[in-house]
């Protein structure tokens, strides 16, 4: 059941539940079906008044969200009194309460309000893409898709990207908070606000925020990519703000402006390129934090009540320590190895297990890696490892076979252990 809060205060909609999924936060999305629009929905009044419905989970529960479980008999109920035809056999189908039960079900996935948006469209609260050398303005704002015609022809659409189509969402969501009725379609200009209604939304605007995360920002050509864009994304030209600032997109020829509760947040590997060659349009307008190897976290997941496996998993982050300090000496900061590596072996149920896993990690994940780093300085890869792993030969190297079980901890400890080495640094 999807109902509309104030001031409409009635139900809009009815869908069938097809499929939940579990995301990586522990939330849950459910995906839909059949969606049906209610024009003449019965009110919350009617709600309450009714004899099956006034027992359904979420009147009882005073409407928490604007998507509600409900079972077979209140939907049944629910379609005739707004005169909807569903077939019964897809009736099954709706939403039960119980499967949403400990789980944030409403502010997960919805349909953009106060009202159904006009392509039902569902939107979640935040968004991941990865940026890579290819992707484009056309890929991330809009741009023209070729489209075969009946007579065979060829025609060109305009279509958003990933960007424009989740800045429409952010904008829906707060104009739902702050209770007006306006609503930004696909192809259309975003709606114009009064003062009145710009104050509003300034103050609803931190209660419904959403995130656009991009992962690999860096690899990206963000010039060619934000375009004229990129001076949306400052605090004070985003839509409401003292310098709202709004565009004509090329394409489309729409008006377009950054609702003040979206939120960019950029991941980038600077071993991978620089943080000095990042577009400086960027910068000025991110802050950056940096993050760098956290073995605290590794001492608080890495953990368990058998002395042998803890034995295992303590010489690991030991490793990863005396390996991070030898990069530091003989390289740079950015190429330390970062603590996720080790993460998977809290997985491990014995010390046989943490050994192979470990022993995993460090041949074919952490190893090839530091190959890749040192590939033309052998010297200071032995820095590195150190004479355990490696042999260097002139100007090139080779690792040594894989070692096994206890006698790869060994070997390991004795890395660990090692002196400063004061070898000479070679090229």
């Amino acid at each position: 059941m999807i109902y509309a809060a104030s001031p409409r205060k009635k139900v809009i909609g009815i869908a069938e539940f097809i499929q939940k999924e579990l995301q990586w936060d522990g939330k849950l999305i459910f995906r839909i079906k059949n969606l049906k629009q209610m024009r003449n929905g019965p009110t919350l009044e009617d709600l309450r008044n009714d004899s099956i419905l006034s027992k359904s989970e979420p009147i009882i529960n005073e409407l928490k969200g604007n998507l509600n479980p409900i079972n077979k008999d209140a939907a049944l109920r629910l379609l005739k009194l707004s005169k909807v035809s569903l077939d019964n056999s897809n009736v099954e189908n709706i939403i039960e309460p119980e499967v949403v039960q400990n789980h944030e079900f409403s502010k997960v996935e919805k349909i953009a309000e106060p009202e159904i948006s006009k392509n039902h469209e569902l939107i979640t609260y935040y968004e991941f893409i990865t940026f890579h050398p290819s992707f484009s303005y056309e890929d991330f704002i809009e741009g023209l898709r070729p489209l075969n015609n009946d007579d065979g022809q060829i025609s060109y659409k305009v279509d958003e990207g990933l960007f424009k189509r989740y800045s429409r969402f952010a904008f829906n969501a707060l104009m739902a908070k702050a209770e007006i009725e306006k609503e930004w379609g696909q192809m259309e200009n975003i709606p114009q606000l009064t003062v009145e209604e710009k104050e509003k939304a300034k103050k609803a605007a931190g209660e419904v925020s959403f995130y656009l995360v991009i992962d690999e920002i860096n690899r990206g050509d963000i010039s060619r990519i934000f375009g004229e864009l990129i001076t949306l994304l400052e605090s004070d030209k985003r839509l409401t703000a003292d310098n709202e600032l709004i565009i004509t997109l090329p394409y489309s020829k729409t008006k377009f402006a950054v609702s003040p509760n979206l939120y960019l947040i950029g991941t980038m590997n600077t071993a991978d390129k620089s943080i000095a060659l990042i577009d400086i349009a960027l910068r000025r307008r991110f802050g950056f934090i940096e993050m760098m190897p956290d073995y605290s976290v590794l001492e608080e997941k890495l953990v368990n009540e058998d002395k042998d496996i803890k034995e295992v998993f303590d010489l690991s982050i030991q490793a990863l320590k005396k390996v991070n300090e030898n990069i530091l000496k003989t390289y740079d900061r950015d190429h330390q190895i970062g603590h996720s590596y080790l993460l998977k072996l809290k997985d491990s149920k014995s010390r046989n297990d943490a050994i192979e896993d470990f022993r995993f990690i460090w041949y074919y994940e952490i190893l090839p890696l530091m190959q890749e780093y040192f590939y033309d300085a052998p010297a200071k890869l032995k820095q590195v490892l150190g004479n355990e792993f490696i042999v260097v030969e002139n100007r090139s190297f080779s690792f040594i076979d894989n070692l096994e079980g206890e006698e790869f901890i060994k070997t390991i400890q004795r890395v660990v252990n090692s002196e400063k080495r004061q070898n000479e640094i070679g090229d």
